[in-house]
């Protein structure tokens, strides 16, 4: 029991970061902002291009990118119909992920303290959460 409660300590500080993260990209997610955004938009057809067979390795919409956005895209309108929930919670998603990989990048590069507040200031901030 006593390493349990130590492996719960470890952990709790960047789990509580992580779940404000998730709170605060969830709430609202279908009607903040109203409507799509251009990137959202052009991902979205991006992925229905997918859903329809048209399987690309790289996209020329939004000024061009890589498939692994449009495919895991494709993947939540498959699953969650093709809609503004499901188009957002993969960025969501990624947005949660990208806390964790900051947090681990700095916490090996710096500290504990240092990744802690680098995860915290990453979930809050306004353009992570804008987009």
């Amino acid at each position: 029991m006593p390493r349990l409660m130590k492996s719960v300590k470890k952990w709790w500080p960047i789990l509580l970061v992580l779940l404000l993260a998730l709170a605060l990209r969830l709430a609202f997610l279908a009607d903040i902002p109203p409507g799509l955004t251009h990137d959202e938009a052009n991902h979205g057809r991006e992925a229905m291009g997918i859903l329809d067979g048209i399987l690309l390795f790289y996209f020329p919409l939004n000024y061009g990118s890589e498939p692994l956005y449009s495919y895991t895209a494709a993947a939540f309108m498959r699953l969650l119909g093709e809609g503004v929930v499901a188009l957002r919670l993969v960025n969501v998603i990624f947005g949660v992920l990208a806390i964790w990989a900051a947090w681990l990048w700095s916490k090996r590069a710096f500290d504990n303290r240092t990744a802690l507040t680098a995860a915290a200031l990453t979930a809050v901030s306004f353009w992570p959460l804008a987009s």
